[in-house]
């Protein structure tokens, strides 16, 4: 017998420390099979590669 999980998103929100959001490192990635919180890191460098901060690489 195959059961079935459900899960319904209520809220989702993810604040950076920047203005620019396109900067933060953290994350969230919602897919119809799971949730995951992703905690990035921030770099001491201002390098970045392949125009992402490398906390997001």
């Amino acid at each position: 017998m195959e059961s079935k999980i459900a899960m319904h998103i209520t809220e989702q929100h993810c604040q950076g420390k920047r203005s620019d959001q396109s900067l933060n490192e953290d994350g969230l990635i919602i897919t119809d099979g799971f949730a995951a919180v992703v905690d990035g890191v921030t770099s001491k460098r201002v390098h970045h590669l392949a125009g992402l901060v490398l906390g997001r690489v």
